[in-house]
């Protein structure tokens, strides 16, 4: 019986023989499957491995002074070894005074150490995986000095990810590894008795979202280490990999079985404007929570953003939601970031939308002025009504038929009709308060007067304008439409004798007013937009002496008052949730003075002896000064929509209070003097603003 079984006996054992032996075969043909790393040369130049290759457990990819690799993306670098460094995926030598590795790819060994360096690596950027199956991925080996270590991607091992022994040194390791990873923290272990307990000299957290960040896990001891966070100030960018994005919340566990803190320094600091601290995590021992606040913004450079600044201080303990998201994205910005933050922030088109109420109202009183006066502040565009129903009469040259002629005609007007077109530019420069702003307007007026006596005449007028205008180095704009109506008059006093008459003029003036706001906001993504209406009210009156030079020309000297009001309804932004203002309701009063003097003269030309008349053309040029007796500064108060006790102040582009007015004009009137045409240049001039404006229009009398 035992001759009959021992046969089949030694075949089974002969089979299960061959089924090992098959899977030897395997496993030595599958790892011989890719081509010897670099062919087995050591690299001491630039190797870009672009193709996956193995060790086949002879020799590691092996780096000498000057080797330079990287592993492309998709690429693995295998070995593998039961014992001994011949099994290591990738070996930097002891004689290796400078080196370098980038790994896009894979670096593993199943047995062995997948990155041991020897000598001096001066970088080693992970962005894909190095791993042991049984051992340490990285290993800083004897006395070398790893300077930079720098992981985006996964670094494993069985025993540690890291490991330091004897002397070896790690200069900084900048890490994102944790949390987000599937790998979990990155464990660097003290081995042989490295006298830093396995820490590096400078650990970088990278932190890309309150659920991806990098923790570390070691045997720390009493070993020294400072703490900081990549991309702060003290940090250095690695090429490729960004700057950590820093919010205000709780970062769990970034630094684990660290029994205590004694030889870590940097556990406080600020990031751009955030502040952190490391806090003990009472429900895990020896872990530590990065705790993340807003701090004190301090980057303001005007008034405007200084006062949004105080009331993101006053409110970022408390604020909530994406209000409080708001202000940690802010704090998250360096102070150039954060200044512009806040003039998005801050509707300074809100508070300009009173200069161009004003503006547009001004503009049409101007018109009116012009036909009740001739110098600044009211600068004639055409002979003044009271001066030609008056004074011209007093002055004409008695011997001239034809001047008297048209004198004769023209105070005897009974009714003129008029009209006009004008347009404005406007340009106030920025200061410490507010941007600057510059704006385009452009309108028209009609009007009829009526002459009620010698010396005396008055009107009503209607008139619209539309004033568009912009922030200076900041996506703010707006138009400003008025719609008014406003009576004028003036009176001749004290007449008698060719050189006196005082002219007495005056004006009052009513409109509605519609206005837009377009607010472009960057940091939330959206253009907050806003529409209200107001009314205004204004009156003027002035004082002038038309004198008779021996030339035939009239020296008109006069003085004024303008008084200007601008109300503005609140309104509520739309179009950029998060970051839309609600606007409080404001108005504003103006009182301006003027004092000047105009000189003009008239010239007769094309006679028509048929009807011994002549045309006549008048060229004056003006001169004066204006004042605002009252404070042009706008402001209104704006606070976040829905949240309370956000209310801060802005304010618009400043006036100038002084400036020089300067004016040019030209009036046609033809032989039958029932229609005259006018036109007329005048620039209000000072350090802070220039302010141009045109009219020209006609008036026709029967």
């Amino acid at each position: 019986m035992t001759k009959e079984f021992g046969q089949p006996r030694l075949g089974r054992r002969l089979s299960w023989l061959s089924i090992l032996f098959i899977a030897l075969l395997f496993s030595t043909l599958s790892n011989q499957a890719w081509a010897q790393c670099n062919s087995g040369t050591t690299v001491t130049g630039t190797l870009e491995v672009s193709a996956s290759c193995d060790g086949n457990g002879i020799k590691p990819l092996t780096l000498d002074t000057g080797g330079a690799l990287t592993v492309d993306s998709g690429v693995t670098v295998s070995n593998d070894a039961f014992s001994g460094r011949n099994g290591d995926g990738v070996t930097v030598l002891s004689s290796a005074t400078s080196s370098t590795i980038i790994n896009n790819g894979t670096i593993s060994t199943g047995s062995q150490i997948g990155v041991i360096n020897n000598g001096v690596l001066n970088s080693l950027t992970n962005f894909g995986t190095i791993t042991s199956g049984v051992r340490r991925g990285i290993v800083n080996n004897g006395s070398a000095s790893l300077v930079t270590l720098t992981n985006v991607g996964t670094i494993g091992g069985a025993f540690a990810n890291v490991t330091q022994n004897g002397t070896s040194t790690i200069g900084t390791f900048n890490n994102l590894q944790g949390a987000g990873n599937g790998s979990g923290a990155v464990t660097i272990v003290n081995s042989d008795g490295n006298a830093n307990g396995g820490l590096p000299a400078h650990y970088n957290i990278i932190i890309r979202s309150t659920s991806q960040y990098g923790q570390l896990s070691s045997e720390q001891g009493g070993a020294s280490m400072s703490f900081n966070i990549y991309g702060n100030t003290g940090t250095t960018l690695v090429s490729g990999v960004a700057a950590s994005t820093l919010v205000t919340g709780t970062y769990a566990d970034v630094l684990q079985n660290f029994t205590t803190l004694t030889g870590v320094t940097g556990t406080t600091g600020t990031y751009n404007n955030l502040s952190y601290s490391l806090v003990a995590d009472n429900s895990h021992s020896g872990d530590w929570n990065l705790v993340v606040t807003n701090a004190s913004f301090t980057s303001a450079a005007t008034s405007n953003q200084s006062s949004i600044q105080n009331m993101f201080n006053r409110l970022s303990a408390s604020a909530t939601g994406s209000f409080g998201t708001l202000i940690s994205n802010i704090g998250g910005l360096s102070a150039a970031g954060q200044q512009q933050a806040f003039e998005q922030l801050v509707s300074s088109v809100g508070s300009d939308v009173q200069n161009a109420g004003i503006a547009n109202v001004r503009a049409m009183m101007s018109g009116l002025q012009s036909r009740l006066s001739g110098s600044p502040g009211g600068s004639g565009t055409e002979a003044p009504m009271a001066e030609a129903s008056f004074k011209e009469v007093q002055i004409a040259d008695a011997s001239d038929s034809n001047w008297a002629s048209f004198v004769n005609m023209n105070t005897n007007s009974n009714l003129i009709a008029w009209i006009d077109g004008f347009g404005d530019f406007n340009s106030i420069r920025g200061n410490s308060s507010a941007p600057g702003m510059h704006s385009t307007l452009g309108g028209g007026s009609v009007g009829l007067e009526a002459r009620l006596d010698t010396d005396t005449r008055a009107g009503i007028m209607f008139g619209a304008a539309n004033n568009y205008f912009n922030i200076d180095n900041v996506s703010q704009w707006g138009s400003q439409n008025s719609y008014v109506i406003g009576l004028y008059g003036s009176k001749g006093l004290l007449g008698g004798s060719k050189n006196d008459g005082i002219i007495l003029d005056g004006s009052v003036m009513a409109g509605y007013n519609t206005a837009d706001s377009n607010r472009q906001v960057g940091i939330v993504g959206g253009t907050a937009r806003g529409e209200t209406d107001g009314y205004s009210f204004a009156a003027s009156t002035g004082v002038s002496y038309p004198l008779s030079l021996a030339d035939g020309s009239i020296l008109t000297p006069r003085a004024g008052l303008a008084y200007t009001y601008n109300y503005e309804n609140g309104y509520t932004e739309t179009g950029a949730p998060g970051a839309n203002l609600d606007v409080k309701g404001n108005g504003q009063n103006l009182l301006q003075t003027s004092l000047g003097a105009t000189i003009k003269h008239t010239f007769k030309f094309a006679v028509q002896p048929k009807d011994k008349l002549s045309n006549t053309l008048t060229p004056e040029i003006s001169i004066g000064w204006l004042h605002e007796a009252l404070d042009p500064r706008t402001s209104v108060t704006e606070s976040f929509d829905g949240i309370a006790d956000s209310s801060f102040s802005s304010s618009g582009a400043t006036p100038a209070r002084d400036a020089a007015a300067l004016g040019f004009g030209l009036t046609l009137i033809p032989a039958d003097a029932s229609t005259t045409i006018f036109a007329r240049y005048e620039a209000a001039l000072s350090s802070n603003q220039t302010d141009q404006s045109v009219v020209a229009g006609l008036r026709f009398n029967w």
